[in-house]
Parts: structure tokens; C-alpha cells; sequence
């Protein structure tokens, strides 16, 4: 299956934790056309700082040039309630590591209806990154680039 998606050039956007890095890397080294997109950060722990270790796994697989991060589902890794304000720096730290370019906003929906709204999380995005040249690239230009 991925040397068909490696062929045909289709991204894969992935769910998983940090006990699951080690299959970005093995399917990296065997398909490394493929882009992998790494949704909600990873899926850190509840409550994670950008030191945990978990949170390194990730930002270590910066190495790897077709790894992407989506910036979605604060509430998976929040321990607080809305607009997540605990999750913020994990945010940032994901964009500065991995650059805009290879980040990019995921609403979540359907699912951001159980927990907060699609406006808010879009509104804490830009809240968090107000540069305009990365906004462009976070709510657009990387999908854009990833998928068209």
C-alpha cells in the first residue's frame, strides 16, 4: 500500500502517540517520497510542556523533511477547557521547530462540535500566530502545497 501511495504522490495524515514515532521512521526510510502529515501535535499527554519527553519525540522527527504537523485538537491534550490555554506553547514550539511550511491548521470538525467551535479554535490559531506570512502558510499555503 504505501509503495502505491508513494507512486501516486498522495499525502497520509496519521493519528497516533509517541509509541508510535518509531513507524514514522520505518516507513520514512522505505518510502521517503511519501509526506506524512502527524495529526493533533502527536497526541501529547494531557497537560504535556514542550520539555516532556514525549513532546522531544516529536519535534525530534524534524529530521525527517516529508513529516508535516497538523495543528489541531487542543482539547485531546488539554487539561484545561477552552480556548486551551495550557497547550499554547506546544503550539508555538511545533511551528518554530518544524516551520510554517511544514505546519498546518486542522479545524477537527466534526468533533470540534463535542468541545468547543470551529471559530474559536480558527480564532485561537490567529491569536497565536500573527504574522501574516505564517497565518498564510499555517491556514492554507502548507495544505495547499501538500495536497494540490
Amino acid at each position: 500500500m504505501w509503495s502505491e501511495i508513494q507512486a501516486l504522490g498522495i499525502p497520509v495524515c496519521i493519528q497516533l502517540t509517541s509509541s508510535y514515532f518509531p513507524l514514522v521512521h520505518f516507513f520514512s526510510e522505505r518510502f521517503s517520497a511519501v509526506r506524512i502529515v502527524l495529526d493533533h501535535l502527536g497526541r501529547p499527554k494531557p497537560g504535556s510542556k514542550s520539555e516532556a519527553p514525549e513532546f522531544a519525540a516529536l519535534l525530534s522527527l524534524v529530521d525527517i523533511p516529508m513529516v508535516y504537523v497538523k495543528l489541531s485538537g487542543p482539547y485531546y491534550y488539554s487539561q484545561e477547557g477552552a480556548p486551551y490555554k495550557d497547550t499554547w506553547e506546544l503550539f508555538r514550539t511545533v511551528v518554530n521547530t518544524f516551520s510554517p511550511q511544514r505546519c498546518l491548521w486542522g479545524s477537527d470538525f466534526p468533533f470540534i462540535n463535542a468541545h468547543w467551535h470551529y471559530r474559536g479554535m480558527l480564532d485561537m490559531v490567529t491569536g497565536l500566530f500573527e504574522d501574516s506570512e505564517v497565518l498564510e502558510w499555517l491556514l492554507g499555503k502548507t495544505a495547499a502545497n501538500l495536497w494540490f
